[in-house]
């Protein structure tokens, strides 16, 4: 059941001006300007994983790949897309799309970014051998194995995947998926240049990307410190740096985080801690966000679990307990307004979002009502 939407709440120091979170809560770094000397000081953790667009899967080594990397189309603030290398996409058929990759941009070292790279960088990611943490971005592509021996595509790659010629390919899709095109600017389907397969492991420790910054030559990325990126100067695409570069300093917690940033040590905080909840408005002022970001939290309760199930009672006792709930004290006293309380599914910055939902009435607290439903639900089978 739907619980409350979690805000992005960060904020940034005196040194920096045109912050902006997008719908993803994430700032959008390629806009930030700085007064002073120096790159943007932004919050990171550690990355996990050498830095590649099909093995990355959690928040350090996702800021860095989607900073360095652009994709066949990218996220406006509000999450509309747009292209960017992509210099057309046509959906031929319901589950057919032909991709033309606009002419003349290279990756940092000076390899060209084409067909190829697309293609060959989505079959490393989806082959199943290759053991990719973002292998299941690839699954509505023909080609894809899903059985209980194999999950991802066989060694010679995915059949969907057709180069064109240098700048087009085509990716047939083995069932229709309206929204594969809004997907392509996700970071698991960025590009690689031709000297990443020659040892992936090592590429990436030093990735070569083609997006608004770059790694700042050999030793940029100093293990559980930071990773020191600079300005692309040869990105040709709608998100542009605005700052000379990029640091990514390695925090932590995020309590250590906000006393940096209140000194005007770090630029950008992405997300406030929760000790300042409560203070960081008369602390920040005018330099905070609290927007709708794009999380929603949940409560589950299986239909496994006795007197849960798909019927009647179960239905009640799920009502009942959504109805207890005071979701509006909740994230006003506990969460400092930093929360929602929600009133769908979704959250309020994805496309569909609604808050006249039918139904929504179990959504609202009404303690007498969350009562009577759980004494109904009794009535068919006692609670023991």
């Amino acid at each position: 059941m739907p619980l409350w939407y979690q805000n992005a709440v960060g904020g940034w120091s005196e040194n920096v001006d045109n912050v902006e979170f997008g719908w993803d809560s994430v700032p959008l770094f390629d806009g930030v300007t700085k007064s002073t000397d120096g790159p943007i000081i932004a919050n990171g953790t550690e990355p996990q994983n050498p830095i590649l667009p099909s093995r990355t899967d959690e928040v350090g080594g996702g800021r860095v790949l989607d900073t360095i990397f652009a994709g066949l189309v990218s996220y406006k603030a509000d999450g509309s897309i747009e292209n960017d290398v992509a210099e057309s996409i046509t959906q031929d058929s319901p589950t057919q799309l032909t991709i033309k990759v606009r002419d003349g941009l290279t990756f940092t070292n000076g390899e060209p970014v084409n067909a190829d790279s697309f293609i060959n960088a989505w079959n490393y990611g989806a082959i199943a051998s290759n053991a990719q943490k973002s292998t299941y971005f690839f699954q509505d592509i023909e080609g894809f194995v899903n059985t209980e021996d194999q999950y991802g595509a066989p060694d010679e790659g995915l059949s969907g995947l057709k180069k064109i010629d240098d700048l087009t390919f085509q990716v047939t899709l083995n069932k229709p998926a309206a929204d594969f095109a809004q997907r392509l600017g996700y970071a698991a389907y960025s590009p690689l240049p031709e000297v990443a397969f020659d040892d992936m492991d090592a590429f990436g420790e030093n990735p070569i990307g083609n997006g608004p910054f770059k790694l700042d030559g050999e030793g940029a990325w100093q293990h559980d410190v930071q990773i020191a990126l600079v300005k692309n100067e040869d990105y040709d695409g709608p998100t542009p740096a605005q700052a000379d570069g990029l640091t990514f300093k390695f925090y932590a917690s995020f309590e250590a985080a906000y006393n940096d940033l209140l000194a005007n040590n770090l630029d950008i905080l992405d997300t406030l801690p929760d000790l300042a909840y409560e203070t960081y408005q008369d602390e920040l002022g005018d330099r905070s966000v609290n927007q709708p970001g794009a999380l929603i939290q949940t409560l589950a309760i299986g239909e496994y679990v006795d007197h849960f199930g798909p019927d009647e009672e179960g239905t009640l006792r799920r009502q009942a307990i959504s109805m207890a709930i005071d979701r509006e004290a909740i994230t006003d006293k506990i969460f400092s307004g930093t929360r929602q309380p929600a009133t769908d599914f979704t959250s309020p910055v994805i496309d569909g979002w609604t808050d006249d939902l039918e139904g929504d009435e179990v959504l609202e607290y009404n303690p007498e009502k969350a009562k009577e439903l759980w004494d109904q639900a009794n009535e068919i089978s006692p609670w023991e």
